[in-house]
């Protein structure tokens, strides 16, 4: 249920039954963008990546993100919209409505490596960065020791069961993640059997991180459940 609820119209709905407030704390959240993420992993593309914008059609041998994109696709959803690039200015820009065509270059401050903008400028905003994704993982948990007093758990959102399934694949299948010893591996989707979600409620033993690959809705309220942990 909505955290926004109106919990008096709800209750006066069901005849007055009962309202129960949980008590619940609040944690600092330090926000980081995708060029953050660019920039701290030092991940970078090409523009024969599958990752990048395609102008001419071609079929990716990537075994995992096919693609199928023409001249007439990528126009179409790139329609009405200015071909913004990333510079290396210090300048912050106003939120405006997704709809409206953006008139302004985006930039970057100056503290942004030049790869960093490269990779920015090819990037194909369609794509989920799943390798991306991966590489964050890895600063955390093996090169980045600043960040290994945190917690033991690291949440993953994405849109759906198939980035779940994806990237939980691509865990078990990495060296280190998939090795029982040191991480465990919950994907959380409706879909997935009441005994696999329950699972990773389960505290792992010490020195084992654990990683929860969900959809935002799913994985919120486990957030919610095992804040604790």
């Amino acid at each position: 249920m909505s955290a926004t609820v109106d919990a008096e119209k709800i209750s006066a709905y069901f005849g007055s039954c009962p309202i129960l407030h949980v008590p619940g704390r609040t944690f600092p959240v330090d926000i980081r963008y995708l060029e953050d993420a660019v920039e701290y992993t030092k991940w970078s593309i090409t523009e024969n990546s599958p990752y990048a914008r395609r102008r001419e059609p071609i079929v990716s041998n990537c075994r995992r993100l096919p693609l199928n994109l023409t001249r007439s696709d990528h126009d179409k959803f790139y329609r009405g919209k200015k071909q913004s690039e990333w510079i290396e200015e210090t300048a912050v820009a106003d939120d405006e409505d997704e709809d409206e065509v953006d008139t302004k270059d985006i930039k970057l401050e100056r503290r942004y490596s030049p790869e960093t903008v490269a990779t920015l400028n090819i990037f194909d905003e369609r794509f989920i960065p799943y390798e991306l994704i991966i590489r964050i993982l890895e600063k955390l948990c093996f090169e980045d020791p600043k960040y290994h007093p945190y917690s033991a758990a690291i949440l993953i959102f994405v849109p759906g069961i198939g980035e779940i399934r994806r990237i939980n694949d691509m865990l078990n299948e990495h060296r280190e993640f998939g090795s029982e010893e040191m991480f465990r591996i919950y994907p959380l989707h409706s879909t997935l059997s009441s005994e696999n979600q329950n699972s990773m409620f389960e505290i792992p033993p010490l020195g084992v991180r654990k990683i929860v690959i969900g959809s935002f809705l799913a994985s919120l309220s486990w957030a919610w459940s095992d804040r604790s942990n």
